[in-house]
C-alpha cells in the first residue's frame, strides 16, 4: 500500500495508462520539437513558393501551382501527426507483421506495375496520388527496429540472435529498392538501421564488420553504372564539363556563393530563373542559400 500511495509512482502510472490509451502527455521538450517541426514546415512552404513561382507560371499558368500541392501534403501530414500521436503503441507493435507484408507488396508492385520515370520504377499510382513505397519502407524500418530493439535488450549484443534477424528484413527491403534502381534510398535505409542498432546497444565490432562488408559493394554499384560514376567524377570536378554534366552543380555553387552571409532577400534570387534545374525540389537548398544566405541555410 505504501508503494501505491507514493505520488511519483501514481504519476508515472497515470502517464503510462494515458499513453496506452493514446492520449500522450506532451512535455516541454515535445512541444519544443513540435514547434521546430511547424517552423520548418512553414519555411518549406515559403521557399517552395519562392523557388517555383516563375517556373509554375510558365508551365501551368499558375504561380502557386507547386505551393498548393505542397500545402495539401502539409495539411495531410498534420492530420497524420495528430493521429500517430494518439496511437496506442502496443496495438502498433501487434500489427507490425501485416505492416511488413504491406510494405513488401508495395515494393514488389512498384517493380512490376509502377510508373517508369527517368529509367526507374520507384512509384506506385493510387488514383490521383503517386508515391514511393521506399519512403514508407523508411518509416516501417524505424518503427520495426524500435520495437525489436526494445524487446531484445541486451540480446542485441549477440550477432546471430540479435543482429542477424534485422539483416534479413532490412536486406530484403534494400534488395527490392536496389532493383528499382535507387541506390540513394538504399544507403539511407542502411544508415538509419545502423544508427538505431548503435543507439540500441549493438556491439560496435558487429557494425564495423557490416560496414566493411557493405562499403565495397556500394563502390562496385557506383563504378559499374555509367551515370553514377559520372556523378562522382562531376562532383570532384564540375568544371571539367561545365556546359553539360557539371552545369547544375556550377549553377548551385553560384547561387550559394552570391547569397553570402544574409542572402539577396526573399524572392530576389536569380539562379531559379531557369538556370537551376528543379529549383523547388532537388536544388531548393541552393535557392535558400541565395535568398536567405548562410544564416538561412543554417
Amino acid at each position: 500500500m505504501k508503494v501505491i500511495a507514493d505520488p511519483v509512482f501514481r504519476q508515472e502510472k497515470f502517464i503510462f495508462e494515458e499513453t496506452r490509451r493514446g492520449r500522450a502527455d506532451f512535455g516541454v521538450g515535445d512541444k519544443g520539437l513540435l514547434l521546430i517541426a511547424l517552423l520548418l514546415g512553414g519555411l518549406g512552404l515559403v521557399m517552395v513558393y519562392s523557388a517555383s513561382g516563375v517556373l509554375a507560371a510558365k508551365i501551368y499558368q499558375d504561380g502557386a501551382h507547386f505551393l498548393k500541392k505542397q500545402l495539401i501534403w502539409t495539411v495531410l501530414g498534420l492530420f497524420l501527426f495528430w493521429g500517430s500521436a494518439r496511437l496506442d503503441v502496443e496495438r502498433l507493435r501487434r500489427r507490425l507483421f501485416p505492416f511488413a507484408c504491406g510494405i513488401f507488396l508495395l515494393l514488389i508492385s512498384a517493380l512490376l506495375f509502377g510508373a517508369e520515370i527517368n529509367g526507374s520504377r520507384r512509384w506506385v499510382q493510387a488514383g490521383p496520388v503517386r508515391f514511393q513505397p521506399s519512403e514508407l519502407a523508411k518509416l516501417f524500418t524505424v518503427v520495426y527496429l524500435s520495437s525489436y530493439i526494445a524487446k531484445k535488450g541486451e540480446g542485441l549484443r549477440e550477432f546471430f540472435k540479435g543482429v542477424a534477424p534485422v539483416l534479413v528484413l532490412v536486406g530484403a527491403e534494400c534488395a527490392l529498392i536496389l532493383m528499382e534502381p535507387d541506390l540513394g534510398t538504399t544507403a539511407t535505409l542502411l544508415l538509419i538501421s545502423a544508427a538505431l542498432l548503435f543507439l540500441g546497444g549493438c556491439a560496435l565490432r558487429h557494425l564495423t564488420a557490416l560496414g566493411l562488408f557493405v562499403l565495397p559493394l556500394f563502390v562496385y554499384w557506383i563504378m559499374k553504372t555509367p551515370y553514377r560514376r559520372e556523378r562522382i567524377m562531376v562532383f570532384l570536378n564540375p568544371w571539367s564539363d561545365a556546359s553539360a554534366s557539371g552545369f547544375q552543380m556550377i549553377q548551385s555553387l553560384l547561387a550559394l556563393g552570391s547569397g553570402g552571409a544574409i542572402g539577396t532577400g526573399l524572392g530576389e534570387g536569380r539562379q531559379k530563373l531557369f538556370f537551376l534545374p528543379e529549383p523547388h525540389t532537388d536544388f531548393i537548398f541552393s535557392v535558400i542559400g541565395e535568398e536567405l544566405g548562410l544564416l538561412g541555410t543554417l
